[in-house]
């Protein structure tokens, strides 16, 4: 029990404590928990590439730089896409009436 009377125990606990709670207060979430949700933050992806094949519901399409509808693009290299409505975009497709 001796030990535990002593100023450098306590100042060993207080240091471990501080070690611990110094990153926690230091998050850049401000502390909150939950996980972001989606559209709180606009991602850029700049991505031009030629594609294979596009599976996509009858009704997709650009309209005022978003996506309406959700699409599937299988790109050259193997590379697989996904295009969820309201995502930002441009379609300069020269066939966008062709439904595979």
């Amino acid at each position: 029990m001796k030990q535990f009377a002593t100023w450098r125990f306590w100042a060993t606990i207080g240091l471990l404590l501080l070690f611990a709670l110094v990153p926690w207060a230091c998050r850049g979430d401000g502390g909150s928990s939950s996980g972001s949700s989606v559209g709180d933050e606009p991602r850029r992806v700049d991505l031009i590439a030629l594609t294979s094949v596009v599976r996509s519901e009858s009704s997709w399409s650009v309209v005022d730089g978003r996506v309406v509808g959700n699409a599937t693009v299988v790109l050259d290299s193997g590379r697989t896409l996904v295009l969820a409505e309201g995502t930002v975009g441009d379609s300069s497709c020269a066939y966008p009436d062709v439904v595979d």
